[in-house]
This record gives structure tokens, sequence and C-alpha cells, in this order.
């Protein structure tokens, strides 16, 4: 592949990427940081296990997941790079 090709579908992947993430913050907003997250792991088909292994720990997952525990902001960073999101869309 040439490299003017493959500098287009460079440029054209970041705008879909900057779309999609756009699309979803624009959507997710109206509901809590708690529910943002719930819907973005049924989005992407996630359970508490595979939450835990994203933030480092199972049990940390699941208080989170039940409200009782907050999320802090190393977990939100997390959280941001693992879903493609603004960290914002964690903080209420």
């Amino acid at each position: 592949m040439d490299l003017g090709r493959r500098d287009y579908l460079e440029a054209l992947s970041l705008l879909v990427q900057r779309f999609e993430q756009q699309r979803r913050d624009s959507v997710l907003p109206k509901s809590s940081p708690l529910d943002r997250l719930k819907f973005l792991m049924h989005e992407r088909d996630m359970n508490t296990a595979d939450l835990g292994r994203v933030l480092g720990s199972q049990p940390i997952a699941s208080l989170i997941l039940h409200g009782k525990r907050a999320l802090s902001k190393t977990r939100i960073v997390k959280l941001a790079k693992h879903f493609a999101v603004s960290p914002a869309l964690f903080i209420e």
C-alpha cells in the first residue's frame, strides 16, 4: 500500500473513532456514572469478572457495580482507556 493510501486510511480511522466517541458521549451524559458504566459493559457484553480484570480487582468491581464504592480517579482513567471514552463520563 502506498503512503498516500495509508495516510488516508489512518485519517479516516481517526475520524470514525472520534465520531463514535462523540456519539457515545452525547447519549450517555443523561445518566449517572454508574449507569454509564453499566451501559458500556452491556454494550461490550462484559460481566463483573471482566470489569474486575480491567480495574485490577473483582471485589472492587462488584462493590462499584452495587453502588457501595465510588470510582477513584485511577479507576476512571482505566475505564476511559478501556472503553475509549472521555473520563468525564464517569464523573458526576
